[in-house]
């Protein structure tokens, strides 16, 4: 994330995911505050609108987390920011992000600690990628690692 901006820039990829739990690591570089990053899943991206749909789950520079459900690039907050000790902080640290979902249970953990566990029927199943968006750091950087993925029955 080049500029303090606020701007979420993601990435999706494939396969689509339907009941599953989604793993990756990710390596902090300079940061600060809601500077932000994370995953999407179940997520798609419709070429003739230009829009996006789907959950992102994210982790701020400053110890919280979040769930945004985005309809057509538009956002609204499942669970809203919450600070967590679990979640480590500052230039270096690497934080371990999962995201369990069975059918209409979405189950977020980091670090391999439960955070929260929530309800919502909006998206089936889709894609997945990754998120940065920086409110305060210039350069704001993470490096995504280790990504994997189980099909849960």
């Amino acid at each position: 994330a080049f500029h303090p901006n606020g701007w979420n820039g993601w990435s999706l990829t494939y396969p689509k995911l339907y009941n599953s739990y989604l793993e990756t690591t990710a390596n902090l570089g300079n940061c600060s505050g809601l500077d932000r990053y994370g995953m999407l899943f179940r997520a798609s991206y419709d070429s003739n609108t230009g829009s996006t749909s789907g959950y992102m789950f994210g982790l701020s520079c400053d110890g919280s987390y979040e769930l945004v459900k985005i309809s057509n690039n538009s956002f609204s907050d499942l669970i809203k920011w919450t600070k967590s000790d679990v979640i480590l902080t500052g230039q270096g640290q690497i934080n371990r992000l999962g995201i369990m979902t069975k059918a209409n249970t979405i189950t977020l953990y980091v670090n391999g600690n439960k955070l929260q566990e929530i309800t919502d029927n909006s998206y089936a199943d889709g894609t997945f990628g990754f998120f940065i968006a920086s409110e305060n750091t210039q350069n704001f950087s993470v490096k995504y690692d280790e990504v994997a993925y189980w099909n849960v029955p």
